[in-house]
């Protein structure tokens, strides 16, 4: 009998402590949870400036990454879309179940206003205005110091910088407001870009030049009624922007660039698009020794990039090798690019280097005949 009572004793006490070891083992194994966002919004997170907070844009999910609830705004503190700061991670707080969960958040650079503009914003309180609506049908524009239908502060920020595309557009005249600084479109095509008194990019002797102080003179433009033979560029011009042969210039034969010359364009690849308006060039020199480019013996003008350098522009006034004697790209790229061709009939047959391995073109080259593979 006393063996019996203690067998009934010790079993439920082992029990107990089994079953006890196990809750102890549960309760130590708190769930956890995190901000992510929504299905809706994967990878996501941006908010436009000054937009309310979004109740399906992020949920708390727990550790097995399982959704366990939308984050409403009620939920948050300390979200701000009116922060001056782009593209950069910021950080509101959550709060569910008694815990304090970190968001985080971008605001996005771009923004845009039904029917009327789209504009990327810069953390210097300065706009660029990307878009405008019904632009193609203009024929003149003039560009705006500020956009009122901005929200407040931004209605108050100036147009600094303009990149609506003129593509395929019947423009004629853009007219700039005194707070242009720089033009980031291609004016394909603009007959005349005007300048405002008091602005920042003036004309200078038929050359549009906005004069960013000792350092940084860019042009441009050149006056439609331009009609001399050399074109100067003159020195202190440190930049070439692509719409600075946005037109037609018959007259030109000679251009003559400075040594103080350090980029062509922000593209070399979109510049070619423009050289076609110098349909007479013959020549291309330099008034001083300039380490960022050369013009070779056929009068070709090469970027130089350390120990390599890349055909960008080639006179049209004059043949340039023939089919019996290809034109030989002189480059140490493995990557050949064929845009400077654009236009060209003078060109017929083009030799590669031998350190050759890729071709890059964007355009139609019309006038080439032959192409010499290495």
């Amino acid at each position: 009998m006393k063996i019996k009572t203690l067998a009934l004793l010790f079993l439920p006490a082992f029990c107990l402590a089994s079953c006890g070891g196990d809750d102890g083992a549960s309760s130590s194994k708190s769930p956890t949870y995190h901000v992510e966002t929504s299905v809706t919004s994967i990878g996501n997170n941006q908010v436009y400036f000054g937009s309310a907070f979004n109740d399906e844009q992020f949920e708390i999910e727990d550790q097995n990454s399982v959704k366990v609830s939308a984050v409403t705004a009620s939920m948050v503190t300390g979200f701000d879309s009116k922060q001056i700061s782009f593209g950069k991670d910021l950080t509101a707080t959550v709060a569910y179940q008694g815990l304090s969960l970190p968001l985080t958040y971008q605001i996005h650079s771009g923004y845009f206003v039904d029917n009327a503009y789209s504009v990327t914003l810069r953390e210097d309180s300065t706009v660029r205005l990307d878009y405008v609506y019904g632009f193609s049908e203009l024929t003149s524009y003039t560009i705006p110091e500020t956009l009122s239908q901005l929200p407040d502060p931004l209605n108050t920020w100036p147009v600094t910088d303009f990149a609506q595309s003129t593509a395929g557009s019947k423009l004629t005249t853009l007219t700039l407001s005194k707070n242009v600084i720089t033009l980031s479109s291609t004016p394909k095509d603009v007959l005349e870009i005007v300048p405002t008194d008091g602005g920042k990019i003036t004309y200078k002797d038929n050359l549009l030049i906005a004069d960013g102080g000792s350092e940084t003179q860019t042009l441009f433009g050149i006056k439609s009624s331009f009609d001399a033979a050399t074109l100067t560029v003159p020195e202190g011009v440190n930049a070439i922007a692509l719409c600075a042969f946005s037109h037609a210039l018959p007259s030109v034969t000679s251009l003559v660039l400075p040594s103080s010359l350090a980029s062509l364009g922000s593209s070399f690849s979109s510049m070619y698009k423009n050289f076609i308006n110098l349909a007479n060039l013959a020549s291309i020199s330099f008034a001083g020794t300039n380490s960022k480019f050369k013009v070779d013996a056929s009068g070709v003008l090469y970027y130089i990039s350390r120990t390599n350098s890349m055909a960008i522009l080639a006179p049209f006034a004059h043949a340039i090798g023939s089919v019996a004697s290809p034109y030989a790209i002189t480059t140490t790229y493995d990557a050949i690019a064929l845009n400077f061709l654009y236009g060209h009939s003078n060109i017929p047959a083009v030799s590669l280097p031998t350190t050759t391995k890729r071709i890059a073109c964007s355009a139609t080259l019309s006038g080439l005949e032959v192409l010499v593979l290495p």
